[in-house]
């Protein structure tokens, strides 16, 4: 499938772009928790080597921006100054996800949609997709293949400092909440079920779009089904109605289409219900996995937060007002929700330009549906996926301009 049709079809320094991209794609999409730590804070080989090419990008990197990424990136400032401010008042409780912050919302989007998005072609763009596609769709066979090895075998496949973080070996039951009643969740190379969910439910309609095996569509569905979470399978579900509904095409087709979507997925969890007689008791779970005492903070909720930061909810919301108020809150959405609305300004000028479009909105649209239930804000490598998906967004608008 070409992807992107462009007359541009070299790479400046192409062997060079290649692996790094490939490198880049490689320990963030496929083996995205390999790595050591030290004392509490994850250093994983994606983020390490995203870190480097960062630095040397920054130091090579010309004057020239996309003019619909300079807004994107001027829209996040207000989240940025009063996180900042909020934390130099208040201090923070946690180094681990304080240094998760600042990479996520002070140098991963000034990489993404600056540095990165400058040197993008046609070609780049073509690879990154490459990488999407048969790393999605290995990450969801390495899932399904784990998720029945642990039942056969009684215990997880793990290759530390691959795999699995060295200094998290031999701790998956115990430390991951993956638990369901003796069955556990599919959590692939992401060590996570719910972490695995959203990071795949953000690629999934760019994956749906890219891939025409109906086949290995289905895989990557399956995978998504076995993680055994409630947030997941809502997205699932979210991502599946809005695909359709996006998609050209006859009315009545796709009414079809989502009616047996709907069908077949209450089939699949009947039967995984069926064969593995795990416990549904967390379906109707009202206190929503004990993420019901995550309200309580609007009790006390203020415009400026005069809290110490320690963490954000798994209801990234609500953790966005107990760590910086309802200011914090709206200056986030504007910051996370500005790439989109900019794209929207634009028109594709192919059909599969605007096909790649519609799904990259889809995906960026869904991170933040399920934000409402877990959002795993600020765990690797959610962020990063995010930024990326802007960054491609933006690239796609052809008639962006660029700006001294």
């Amino acid at each position: 499938m070409q992807y992107i049709r462009s007359k541009q079809l070299g790479l400046h320094k192409p062997r060079l772009q290649v692996l790094v991209i490939s490198l880049l794609c490689l320990f963030l999409l496929i083996f995205p928790k390999g790595g050591i730590k030290i004392g509490n804070l994850p250093i994983t080989w994606g983020y390490l080597f995203l870190l480097i090419t960062i630095l040397f990008n920054a130091i090579s990197s010309g004057k020239k921006i996309c003019r619909l990424c300079f807004y994107s990136l001027i829209s996040l400032l207000p989240f940025q100054v009063i996180s900042l401010v909020t934390i130099c008042t208040n201090g923070y409780s946690n180094t681990g996800y304080f240094v998760s912050l600042l990479l996520n919302f002070f140098i991963f989007p000034y990489a993404f949609l600056g540095f990165f998005s400058e040197k993008l072609t046609a070609s780049s763009i073509n690879l990154i997709f490459s990488w999407i596609k048969k790393g999605v769709l290995f990450v969801a066979i390495s899932g399904i293949f784990l998720f029945f090895y642990k039942i056969f075998f009684g215990s997880f496949l793990e290759i530390p400092l691959l795999t699995i973080n060295f200094h998290d070996r031999n701790q998956l039951e115990l430390a991951k909440c993956i638990d369901r009643g003796g069955i556990f969740k599919l959590i692939s190379t992401y060590n996570n079920g719910n972490l695995y969910g959203i990071c795949i439910l953000m690629l999934l309609p760019l994956y749906n779009t890219l891939e025409t095996s109906q086949t290995r569509k289905l895989i990557v569905k399956s995978s998504l089904i076995l993680t055994l979470s409630r947030t997941i399978w809502l997205g699932l579900l979210f991502v599946e109605f809005f695909y359709y509904v996006s998609q050209t095409g006859d009315f009545r087709k796709k009414l079809f289409s989502i009616t047996i979507l709907f069908a077949l997925t209450t089939m699949v969890l009947v039967g995984v219900r069926y064969i593995f007689p795990f416990n549904l008791d967390f379906l109707f779970d009202r206190l929503l996995g004990t993420r019901i005492g995550q309200f309580a903070i609007l009790k006390n909720a203020r415009f400026f937060s005069n809290m110490p930061f320690e963490e954000v909810y798994e209801i990234v919301y609500l953790g966005i007002i107990k760590s910086f108020g309802y200011s914090g809150l709206l200056f986030y959405i504007i910051g996370m929700t500005m790439p989109m609305v900019l794209s929207l300004t634009t028109v594709s000028q192919s059909e599969n330009g605007s096909k790649i479009k519609r799904s990259l909105i889809l995906g960026i649209v869904c991170y933040l549906f399920i934000s409402l239930g877990d959002g795993a804000l600020l765990l690797i490598p959610v962020i990063c996926f995010y930024w990326t998906l802007c960054m491609l967004l933006l690239a796609m608008n052809s008639s962006s301009k660029e700006i001294q």
